[in-house]
């Protein structure tokens, strides 16, 4: 796969995005895996913890959240940590 190729396949949507930065943030405060509903509770991404946990399974499928064992919630990968530092950091 070219370069290019490669990093339109990675490119995340505005609201993936948004979901993994807030994903990030509440991981770095909490260190445990984060679930839909938390994030769905404390943060106002404006869609349904479905819609939400969809969005994580693309970016677990992606290489952007890893899933510890089935019933937990969603942690960051190194990508997603490079993706912060690299794109979301303020």
């Amino acid at each position: 796969m070219s370069e290019a190729n490669r990093s339109m396949s990675d490119a995340l949507s505005a609201r993936q995005t948004h979901i993994l930065k807030s994903l990030i943030d509440e991981y770095i405060e909490a260190a445990e895996p984060i679930g839909s509903e938390s994030l769905e509770k404390k943060y106002d991404l404006g869609v349904s913890p479905a819609t939400i946990r969809n969005e994580m399974l693309t970016l677990t499928k992606m290489g952007y959240l890893r899933q510890p064992h089935t019933s937990a919630g969603r942690i960051p990968s190194p990508k997603a940590m490079k993706f912060y530092i690299d794109q979301l950091m303020e």
